[in-house]
């Protein structure tokens, strides 16, 4: 991804200089689906699910969104 330009927070390797120069750090890498859907192979139906990001990833969220506002 930081090959095209978006670099993964929390990907220790190639995610590394963006996140410091944010001041951004995480434990784990920050990939999140929040919408996945499929059709079901037995019923057709089609399925979808959303879900939130999970709270360290919601955290982060609102620490980027604050950075934006200065």
């Amino acid at each position: 991804m930081t090959h095209i330009g978006h670099p993964i927070i929390g990907d220790k390797i190639y995610g590394g200089k963006i996140a410091k120069s944010l001041e951004l750090s995480a434990e784990r890498h920050m990939l999140h689906a929040a919408t996945l859907g499929f059709i079901h192979p037995l019923s057709k139906e089609k399925l979808r699910f959303t879900t939130p990001p999970p709270p360290d990833m919601a955290a982060l969220l609102e620490k980027l969104h604050l950075k934006g506002e200065k």
